[in-house]
């Protein structure tokens, strides 16, 4: 079965990123932050090793030449421009579209200091036995969603909002598992775990 990796990421260069650790860092330093865990996260999705495997970089706002060139190892991955108005509609149309050419798709975001590529991998055999599988954040939301053989009526049909992404999954009948929880960086004591 075909296999989709799919690594949502903000451009560090473009706009202010991660402001929500604005209080605390200069917007310099909020860059580095951002650039050092996604190129942590590129290096796990490489170590993968795994046959039909199509290895994603989904950027926001733009993939300009800058962020091009900052990243090392992107040989074996495909820079996509996220579409969407809002990030449940740019997620939803990266499964989707994803979906027409892999059985398996899975997606996560750049500021997990703790996915490993043992973690996808768990990941991708719970879908084996499952049609989804999330992976909880210690914040009350997901790191990490993934589906087997998502079909296009999901798409107006499933609300990723982390609030509801479970009883959605559940009014569509689909079975899930979940992995380990982990903590993403969105505020100052997050950066702790690193």
């Amino acid at each position: 079965m075909n296999i989709s990796i799919n690594l949502f990421t903000k451009c560090p260069y473009t706009g202010n990123p991660k402001t929500r650790l604005s209080s605390f860092f200069t917007k310099s330093e909020r860059t580095f932050i951002s650039e050092y865990l996604l190129t942590s996260i590129i290096n796990e999705v490489g170590k993968l090793s795994l046959h039909d495997i199509s290895r994603n970089i989904h950027v926001y706002p733009d993939i300009s030449k800058r962020f091009v060139n900052s990243l090392k190892n992107l040989n074996d991955f495909n820079l996509i421009r996220q579409r969407g108005r809002n990030l449940n509609m740019r997620m939803l149309n990266c499964i989707k579209e994803q979906a027409q050419q892999a059985g398996k798709v899975l997606l996560f975001g750049s500021d997990i200091p703790g996915l490993t590529s043992k973690i996808i991998e768990d990941g991708l055999r719970r879908l084996d036995s499952h049609d989804a599988v999330i992976g909880p954040a210690t914040d009350g939301g997901y790191y990490l969603i993934g589906f087997k053989n998502f079909h296009e009526k999901y798409t107006h049909n499933i609300n990723l909002q982390p609030e509801n992404i479970r009883s959605s999954l559940n009014n569509n009948k689909l079975m899930f598992s979940e992995l380990e929880q982990l903590s993403d960086i969105d505020c100052p004591n997050d950066l702790l775990v690193i």
